[in-house]
């Protein structure tokens, strides 16, 4: 709930994050000691690793078949099944090509409101369109509304203003001040600093950590200005794409899209343009194109939110696509306290935790207890594992 934590650090009553974007607890921890790793990746770009006996819900092609077959006749009816990592490793494709295993999405996670001095959605334009690189704190953007939605923002904050500067060709460029009170100093301008952003380039810009793990509105809020600025709508509404001159901001904007439910990836270049008749190039741009879920507008930016055409099909979704021996390496199973068994992982990668008996024998078995000991199983526990298994 408060941020990433690594596997190995876990103990039973730690708090983790359910796939339905709820808070359980850690009901078990079991060291599988040294174990063939496995990196997992998906259809997304997205990555984990665990071991072969890791469990998985998923939902195979021959599954959707059979899904498809039962709506057509008026029964809902799902195929998902859990299954290990080594029987999903040997069953990757479908027929000559389809990808076969899918699984669930991360609902939306709502974590603790923060208590923030610049508002999300202001933190988000000073990412896109801000200059914070020397001691003054200015913005440029191309429309005015955002400027105003700024101004509603800081009128909140005593003493601070907003002064439009001269224009940039057809651009504005807007300052956020201490107006009124001469020779006080600008609490923007101490927070950035406080946050490691002051000073910072375009390609040197990131999202501080405290604005990642914040509420469902702030971190929507905090996507609205960073989309209203530096993002992008096709004509036709579908693809929506956000680009930065800074790789990690890139990748902190895939990492705050996963977050809300959806999934982003990234892609590169380098621009060429001419100089006095001369080839030169540009810095790289980073490009993360976006596939929303269709309640949450990426845009706020009236012109661009009114073209965003949400999907009805194509909903975010990952396929297992590549599992690779990454070698051995110390391995940790949990279990959970929640119904559904499912867990956040890298990525916000929704994974299974152990089946609980199963574990038990293993991690008995790493420590050296024989084979012929007796292990008592609740009949809930037995139970359950025997539906996973």
């Amino acid at each position: 709930p408060n941020g990433w934590v690594l596997m190995g650090d876990l103990k039973v009553g730690d708090e983790v994050i359910a796939y339905d974007g709820s808070v359980t607890h850690v009901t078990g921890v079991y060291p599988q000691g040294e174990k063939d790793i496995y990196e997992c990746i998906f259809s997304d770009g997205a990555k984990t690793r665990c071991c072969d006996e890791h469990l998985w819900l998923t939902e195979t092609e021959n599954d959707r078949q059979k899904s498809n077959y039962h709506a057509r006749n008026g029964r809902v009816r799902k195929f998902d099944s859990v299954k290990s990592l080594n029987e999903i490793r040997h069953s990757l494709i479908h027929g000559k090509k389809q990808k076969n295993h899918k699984i669930p999405q991360v609902q939306l996670i709502d974590f603790v409101e923060k208590d923030v001095l610049i508002a999300p959605y202001v933190m988000g334009v000073l990412l896109g369109d801000g200059a914070i690189s020397g001691k003054a704190v200015t913005f440029c953007p191309g429309d005015k509304e955002i400027a105003e939605k700024v101004e509603k923002y800081i009128d909140l904050i005593d003493g601070l203003d907003l002064k439009q500067l001269d224009c940039i060709g057809k651009a504005t460029t807007y300052r956020i001040t201490v107006g009124q009170k001469g020779g006080a100093s600008n609490p923007y301008t101490s927070k950035l600093r406080e946050y490691g952003l002051q000073g910072c380039r375009s390609e040197d810009k990131f999202i501080p950590n405290v604005y990642k793990f914040g509420s469902i509105q702030q971190r929507i809020d905090l996507l609205h200005g960073l989309m209203d600025t530096d993002g992008y709508v096709s004509k036709d509404g579908i693809t929506v794409q956000y680009y930065s001159t800074s790789q990690q901001l890139a990748n902190d904007v895939v990492e705050l899209v996963q977050s809300l439910g959806a999934i982003a990836w990234i892609t590169s270049k380098i621009p060429t343009f001419k100089y006095k008749d001369e080839k030169k190039q540009g810095k790289r741009i980073y490009t993360v194109s976006i596939n929303m879920r269709p309640e949450i507008n990426p845009f706020s930016l009236r012109r661009k939110a009114e073209r965003v055409k949400p999907k009805e099909k194509y909903l975010p979704v990952r396929y297992f696509v590549e599992v690779n021996n990454i070698g051995k390496q110390l391995a940790q199973c949990i279990s959970i306290d929640h119904p559904s068994h499912l867990y956040v992982t890298d990525d916000y990668i929704v994974t299974h935790n152990t089946a609980t008996a199963l574990v038990s024998v293993q991690h008995a078995q790493n420590i050296g207890v024989k084979n012929k000991t007796l292990f008592i199983v609740p009949s809930a526990v037995l139970s359950n594992w025997r539906k996973e298994a």
